[in-house]
């Protein structure tokens, strides 16, 4: 069982040498080597990584490229390969490697012979290398299940990527040419196919500055190609092997986990396109035909749609392959009192759903919990109809609690696009007084 350190730098001489002088235990063991893979660095950086090698050059290899990769280690992925990495780790050149993690490392990887991922946690330092008082953890560090670490996952980066020791024959399928989502697919490839363990101990100290690389791009780039990498992973055939083996109770763990944790950090433009492809690679999977009903309406919950019985068979969802009969994804409970009209409307609801409202009218006690619905306009309604204004009460409920963002209509679209147009013309005195109200409303 042998540890590679692979250093890719294009050279910041400030950290640099820090960023070594980490290794040194880790070489002293025997049992560690590096790789150091100059991209492109200057000739400051580049005498200091040769002497560092000339020190250690029993356990260093050095290659260099003369113009930088600005991809970074996808660029170099297959070079790498040539080494025969067993486990590795890829620090920044500007962290500084916690040598404490040695051994943590060697005890989870003989304790578990299926393990192909290790990951620690992380202590942010600035410029200086002064804690800053931040620790970071795995984004799956809670999640104790295959399902849940999947679902994780999938709402973001789950490890820290200059933390994560792995089994590189793990990593089986073409790596992605990006910067900002690599180290992302990678996770995804190692919960998927493997044993993962994480831990809150210190393996690196993470430095914070300016120059990083994740300073130098927008979140709406990084968004974007999350969801395009996303995209990619659904469809792939390591994800559908990864459901396959899924139960049908730790299938709908993994849905569950989804809804609370939306895919992309629960970007609106991208998590309903993804919960809709993960719903498709669900209903290709034979074992789970028989489950259609249960998956699209939790689609439709995935989109903070609430339906009732028979509302799948009018609601165009791009698939066709269910039941008539459909018992919605809510369901309702009632205060004391609620007058009969209301309670009439319960049969159109799911009574086992997990997600459940408390619902009032005009009879019930005055100061009673509960969403409000007025019952002194139904007298000429169906129970269907009423089941359908209660859909309306609980959603714009949740709308107004924050749950569920708000739906614009077109025309509401329209006039604040008008309004923000305007908001540069109009007096200073108007101005302060809406911006009070937006902060009375958001209170």
């Amino acid at each position: 069982m042998r540890l590679t350190i692979c250093l890719i730098t294009k050279g910041r001489e400030l950290f640099l040498n820090d960023a070594l002088l980490s290794y040194e235990p880790f070489i002293k063991t025997g049992e560690v080597k590096v790789i150091l893979i100059d991209n492109g660095s200057n000739e400051q950086s580049r005498s200091v990584l040769l002497e560092w090698k000339t020190q250690n050059s029993k356990f260093v290899e050095y290659l260099r490229v003369e113009e930088n990769a600005s991809v970074g280690t996808p660029y170099f992925w297959e070079q790498i390969k040539l080494f025969n990495p067993e486990w590795i780790i890829f620090p920044g050149d500007d962290d500084i490697l916690v040598f404490d993690i040695f051994d943590e490392w060697k005890l989870a990887v003989s304790n578990n012979p299926n393990l192909n991922a290790f990951a620690c946690s992380a202590v942010l330092i600035n410029s200086d290398s002064e804690p800053i008082g931040i620790e970071r953890t795995p984004a799956i560090l809670k999640s104790m299940s295959k399902p849940s670490q999947l679902a994780m996952g999938i709402h973001e980066s789950p490890f820290l990527w200059p933390g994560l020791i792995f089994k590189f024959d793990s990593v089986i399928t073409q790596v992605p040419f990006s910067r900002y989502v690599f180290d992302w697919w990678v996770g995804l490839q190692l919960i998927s196919v493997g044993d993962t363990y994480s831990t809150n101990k210190i393996g690196v100290r993470y430095r914070v500055h300016g120059q990083q690389e994740s300073f130098q791009t927008t979140s709406r780039r990084k968004y974007f190609e999350g969801y395009n990498m996303l995209s990619d992973y659904i469809n792939s055939s390591i994800f559908i092997k990864a459901l396959e083996n899924f139960s049908e109770l730790e299938l709908f763990e993994f849905f569950n986990n989804c809804f609370e944790n939306k895919p992309v950090y629960g970007q609106p433009e991208y998590f309903v396109s993804l919960m809709k492809e993960i719903c498709l690679a669900t209903l290709r999977i034979q074992k789970f035909k028989h489950l259609y009903n249960e998956v699209l309406n939790k689609y439709l919950f995935s989109a903070n749609i609430l339906s009732k019985r028979g509302d799948l068979t009018n609601t165009y969802t791009g698939y066709s392959h269910f039941e008539k009969d459909t018992e919605g994804n809510v369901a309702v409970a009632f205060q004391k009192q609620v007058c009969d009209l209301v309670i009439g409307s319960q049969k159109y609801f799911n009574t086992l759903s997990e997600k459940k409202y408390l619902v009032k009218c005009h009879h019930s006690p005055r100061k009673s919990a509960g969403i409000f619905i007025d019952c002194y306009n139904l007298s000429n309604l169906s129970e269907i109809e009423i089941a359908d204004l209660l859909l309306l009460a609980i959603n714009a409920h949740l709308e107004t609690i924050g749950v569920i963002n708000f739906t614009l209509t077109p025309f509401e679209r329209k006039l604040l696009t008008y309004y923000r147009n305007l908001k540069s013309r109009l007096p200073s005195i108007v101005n302060k007084k809406l911006i009070y109200l937006k902060h009375l409303g958001n209170r």
